[in-house]
């Protein structure tokens, strides 16, 4: 675990302490709210409950490699939703990744 998030910059966080890191992937962990305005607000990511407008391996045209998870209501249950969704972002990244190598 790391300071709280200032900022994304390219390929990199900028951190609320001021230390600047390299990453793979951001996990936010926000509880029960959606905490997401002050993160990623500014990219017109969020509807007017501050729900992401994509979830899962479905991203914003504008922000892509950007995934939601666990912010739907599902009738199944959050918990298989989440690992349904996770499968499907992984997928997705996979794919992603083996067409940029080619």
């Amino acid at each position: 675990m790391v300071a709280a998030v200032d900022r994304f910059l390219g390929d990199d966080v900028i951190l609320s302490d001021g230390n600047e890191i390299a990453v793979d992937a951001v996990i936010a962990a926000t509880g029960y709210g959606s905490g997401l305005r002050p993160l990623v607000g500014h990219l017109g990511v969020l509807d007017d409950r501050e729900r992401p407008r994509f979830h899962a391996s479905v991203t914003d045209p504008a922000t892509q490699g950007l995934h939601f998870l666990g912010f739907t209501d599902p009738f199944g249950g959050n918990f298989r939703q989440i690992r349904l969704d996770a499968l499907s972002i992984a997928r997705r990244i996979a794919a992603e990744v083996r067409q940029r190598a080619s």
